[in-house]
């Protein structure tokens, strides 16, 4: 292949690929009886990441034939599995492009600062076993951001901008529901004007 040409990867000798791939179906099969009762019933969309995951990258499930018309050099690319935070490739892949989108179309160029929002240890788990609740405790997040900058900005037409974010984990991997906000640091009137906090 070409030097400076695409060089496609090889999940399939990665540590994550290889583990995944020999152990995934017996901790499926053991799951319910080891771990269902602390971590709440298999998730289908599991299952569903993880054969995505396997197949990503690999010729075999799958490829696009990339071919140069002026020069007619070609090369194949395997799909992607797209899936989110489990595959490193697609999930770099999709906050790269995320940032920019954001960058190039959602802040405005003012002052922005980052606000996290954490819930106690001992309801962590009630959000585990009910996942549909993690988008209230970005909406809780957001409405209290809104309460406070009312209490600074009494107007109702002016609002902060705000970006949300779920996690659901910490830095060591373990369950750990938390909210990341990017909020402009003042307020945006009806007109778009921008207000800066009082210092």
């Amino acid at each position: 292949m070409r030097r400076g040409v695409y060089k496609r990867r090889s999940p399939e000798k990665t540590d994550l690929y290889q583990i995944t791939y020999r152990y995934f179906e017996e901790y499926e099969k053991e799951y319910r009886q080891r771990y269902e009762y602390e971590y709440g019933s298999f998730r289908n969309v599991i299952r569903d990441t993880i054969w995505r995951y396997l197949d990503c990258g690999i010729l075999e499930h799958g490829f696009a034939r990339v071919r140069c018309a002026a020069c007619g050099f070609d090369y194949l690319v395997a799909f992607s599995c797209k899936t989110r935070f489990f595959c490193p490739s697609c999930a770099q892949k999709r906050t790269l492009i995320w940032e920019r989108m954001v960058l190039d179309k959602v802040l405005r160029n003012v002052p922005h600062r980052q606000w996290v929002f954490t819930i106690p240890r001992v309801l962590r788990k009630l959000f585990y076993k009910e996942r549909r609740l993690l988008a209230g405790l970005a909406r809780c997040a957001a409405a209290t951001l809104l309460e406070l900058f009312a209490a600074v900005c009494p107007d109702r037409e002016c609002r902060p901008g705000i970006i949300a974010s779920t996690q659901t984990f910490g830095d060591l991997l373990v369950w750990h529901p938390h909210i990341h906000c990017l909020v402009s640091d003042g307020v945006f009137d009806g007109d778009g004007g921008f207000h800066p906090l009082p210092q």
